[in-house]
């Protein structure tokens, strides 16, 4: 008999490409956090890599957790309050939630430092509310808490219910969720979105199982262990 899944699955840039309202949010928002020149930021391949390997750490100082915390609260704040910036759902993701949705428990699970109720309108406006299971975000902690503190708080929740660690997959493009996977003893597998190409170099390096695309439907259950 095939044991249920739980699918924890990361909103933006995986199931959403965002890319366009985030960009304008930082841009909107970085200056009143950094000191330093953001011209290079306006170049979206500068943005996406600064994104993704630096997570503006060369902007906003990471070792300041309390003003990181502020200053990703301010964009998703910003980011939320014009829908005019919600961006598009990828390509055939509505038709693999469909199929995860029949074997197991699907999660969006989102770093957001922002109450996952503000997000209800976009999530609808992406066809998602009533489509996966329940959604989180790290703002629904509270402040100064790390995405890898919900995904710790979600999986611990179900190993006590009785799964295994086994039983739990994060799909996500971020290189830091599936290093939490990884720390936290679950399976990960990276989603590499063509705007971000470079990431499925990086994937390979750490020897993580990609999805490239979600219409191979035949490659995702295979890369997921779902055959």
């Amino acid at each position: 008999m095939r044991r249920t899944k739980i699918f924890l699955l990361d909103l933006d840039m995986t199931l959403v490409n965002t890319l366009r309202g985030l960009y304008i949010s930082v841009i909107n928002t970085i200056p009143r956090y950094t000191k330093r020149d953001i011209d290079d930021l306006f170049k979206i391949e500068n943005f996406v890599k600064e994104y993704y390997l630096n997570d503006f750490n060369n902007y906003v100082s990471s070792n300041d957790p309390e003003t990181r915390w502020r200053f990703w609260s301010d964009v998703w704040t910003r980011y939320i309050s014009d829908p005019g910036l919600y961006g598009e759902p990828y390509e055939c993701v509505h038709e693999i939630i469909y199929i995860l949705r029949g074997l197991g428990i699907v999660l969006i699970v989102t770093g957001r430092e922002i109450s996952s109720l503000k997000m209800i309108d976009e999530l609808s406006y992406y066809g998602f509310k009533d489509l996966v299971h329940n959604f989180v975000s790290t703002g629904d902690l509270g402040p100064f808490n790390k995405k890898k503190d919900l995904l710790e708080k979600i999986i611990d929740h179900y190993i006590k219910t009785g799964f295994s660690h086994d039983d739990i997959i994060v799909i996500s493009d971020s290189i830091k969720d599936l290093e939490y996977a990884e720390k936290l003893k679950v399976r990960g597998a990276g989603f590499v979105p063509k705007e971000a190409s470079f990431l499925e170099k990086i994937f390979k390096e750490k020897g993580l199982d990609m999805i490239k695309s979600w219409c191979e439907q035949s490659n995702v259950v295979r890369t997921l262990g779902l055959y």
